[in-house]
């Protein structure tokens, strides 16, 4: 049986997709037991059990004692596109394809009875006069919008309908309700499971099950984008200078390199995850090569992203942030090159700052070639006095250059009030020179109960990066961040810790402060990651985003609950004793 299936789906298609053949697109929507499970273990996460309580409080108001009944919960729901002949689909134009859902159920008559549920009115799903065995949703999605001044009314999504086969309820536009005219043609949703799929909601497209024609087509259309990309016009004016043209060039080419990977992939998908236990709310987007292909070689070669200066950000860190950015191939770099020489171009500098400038566009050239920049920063506290140090660090490829020619402008030029604030070669790590910034009466009073009155800046140019930072003791700071390792991480991290958070509002506006800070993201003392993104190989290329709804979900209770309580009762005017 499987093997037919595979066997039909190979196969170009010239009428619609009949039950035997699998379609190209898929939808696959979790089991609603098993989305309430994760709901309610979230739920329980976020805001513990009142917040669970709160959520069965809704369901119970929207659907009363009989909740989901007539929903099977236990199978999930399914979704897929309805295509016509193979020779409508290759004609231009043709986008428009009905959209079937299908709903497990586990009856008719149950499942009858929570679509009247569902409906804000209690009104019930109405058959359509002369489709036998079809019924009209008495709601649906998207009312009508009202209409703004001088503009036509916006126009409302369509109703839907459905009809019903072997335990499932398939629905469709109302228009489109002729793809539902022939039962035997709609695939079972058992076909369509996706068995180990983790997702709440993934969408899969299977290109290989395309018509061929289509497929055919669709070469054809990716190989005059190649070819555009390689030898349209450029888009640039004549009067744009060479270094704009040359970008453009490449940027075509880099285009076209981009456009050829994409008769090298399979399959692709999106999906939407979601972790109870942590709150976090992932999304992905899934691409899988050809078994064999060069891209396939590609991904499977990619490695996992390392973040040099990622220990910067550690159990000691009340936040921090990771990033890291890959310049890409030889003719993505080529186009950052170009960039740099027409800045270089524009320049303003005064004379005297020349030649600082003329290294650091040296140091940023060779930083570019060395293939990618990672930058780190996080600050660090409370230490044992109760204070507080900020510390950086980004990839710059040998900045000695640079720091050379700043010695010069210090040494020529820098004012006698700045030498004494300044203090070069502080300290030493192997040949790399720690340098000191000491504010001393300049320091802002507003930072120095977090930072010390003391505070002062630290920089390190050392071979690979520079290092800033700021705080009580810098030397000590820059010596430990020097002889950090690269670590794995993600392309992009904004971590907190949120029992030192807590600490840290509570030393800035009091009790009340940290009490609604610990509200918010919790009282744990390890780091906890609010925002990620990052991008994985393997067998396949994951791009990934996870956001931790807890961290929202309670920063927007707070806003709405700080926008709905009463205003305070205006506080008596004192009146001033009058002097005898």
């Amino acid at each position: 049986m499987h093997a037919a299936l595979l066997l039909t789906a190979a196969l170009a298609v010239a009428a619609p997709v009949p039950a035997a053949e699998l379609p190209p697109v898929v939808m696959y929507i979790k089991p609603v037991g098993q989305i309430l499970d994760d709901l309610r273990a979230g739920a329980k996460t976020v805001g513990g059990p009142p917040a669970v309580q709160m959520l069965d409080g809704a369901i119970k108001q929207k659907l009363g004692e009989k909740g989901f009944d007539g929903l099977d919960l236990k199978r999930p729901i399914v979704g897929y596109p309805i295509l016509p002949p193979a020779a409508e689909l290759v004609e231009d134009g043709k986008k428009d394809f009905p959209f079937v859902v299908a709903v497990p159920v586990t009856s008719e008559e149950a499942f009858l009875g929570f679509v009247e549920r569902m409906d804000d009115k209690n009104e019930k799903a109405e058959p359509v006069e002369g489709k036998k065995g079809l019924y009209k949703l008495p709601f649906h999605p998207n009312a009508a919008a009202p209409a703004k001044d001088g503009e036509a009314k916006a126009k409302a999504s369509e109703p839907q309908v459905f009809r019903f086969k072997k335990g499932y309820a398939y629905i469709i536009d109302e228009s489109k309700a002729a793809a539902l005219d022939k039962p035997d043609h709609l695939i079972p949703g058992e076909v369509l499971a996706m068995p180990g799929e983790t997702g709440w909601l993934t969408f899969r497209f299977y290109i290989d099950r395309l018509p061929a024609k289509f497929r055919e087509k669709m070469g054809e259309k990716i190989e005059e984008a190649i070819q555009q990309a390689k030898a349209g016009p450029l888009t640039l004016t004549e009067e744009a200078d060479a270094v704009a043209k040359k970008a453009e060039e490449l940027g075509r080419k880099v285009a076209a390199q981009y456009l050829a990977k994409l008769k090298d992939v399979s399959e692709g998908a999106f999906r939407v995850t979601f972790n109870p236990e942590t709150a976090d709310l992932g999304f992905e987007l899934v691409v899988t090569p050809k078994p064999g292909s060069a891209v396939a070689k590609e991904i499977a070669g990619r490695s996992p992203n390392t973040n040099q200066f990622g220990g910067l950000v550690g159990k000691k860190s009340v936040a921090g942030l990771k990033l890291s950015i890959p310049f890409g191939g030889e003719d993505s770099r080529e186009i950052l090159l170009l960039g740099l020489e027409n800045a270089k171009k524009k320049s303003a500098a005064p004379e005297f700052a020349k030649p600082a400038e003329e290294e650091l566009i040296k140091g940023l050239a060779r930083t570019i070639k060395a293939g990618g920049l990672d930058t780190a920063v996080a600050l660090d506290g409370p230490d044992k006095d109760g204070l507080y140090t900020v510390v950086a660090a980004v990839t710059f490829a040998d900045p000695s250059g640079v720091e050379k020619e700043l010695r010069t402008l210090y040494d020529d030029m820098a004012p006698p009030e700045v030498k004494e604030m300044v203090k070069l070669d502080a300290a030493k790590v192997g040949k790399t020179a720690i340098h000191v910034i000491k504010p001393g009466e300049h320091l802002p009073p507003q930072v120095q109960p977090f930072f010390g009155k003391d505070a002062a800046v630290g920089v390190a140019f050392a071979p690979t990066g520079v290092y800033v930072a700021f705080g009580p003791d810098p030397v000590a700071t820059l010596k430990a961040a020097l002889a950090l390792k690269p670590q794995e991480a993600r392309a992009f991290e904004l971590v907190v810790n949120p029992a030192r958070i807590g600490k840290l509002a509570g030393s800035v506006g009091g009790p009340d402060v940290a009490a609604k800070a610990a509200e918010v993201i919790g009282t744990d003392d390890a780091p906890l990651a609010v925002i990620t993104m990052g991008l994985a190989g393997g067998k396949e290329l994951k791009a990934q985003l996870g956001i931790n709804t807890k961290i929202f979900f309670h920063a927007g209770m707070m806003g709405f609950r700080s926008s709905t309580a009463p205003a305070p009762p205006a506080a008596a005017k004192k009146v001033p004793a009058v002097k005898e």
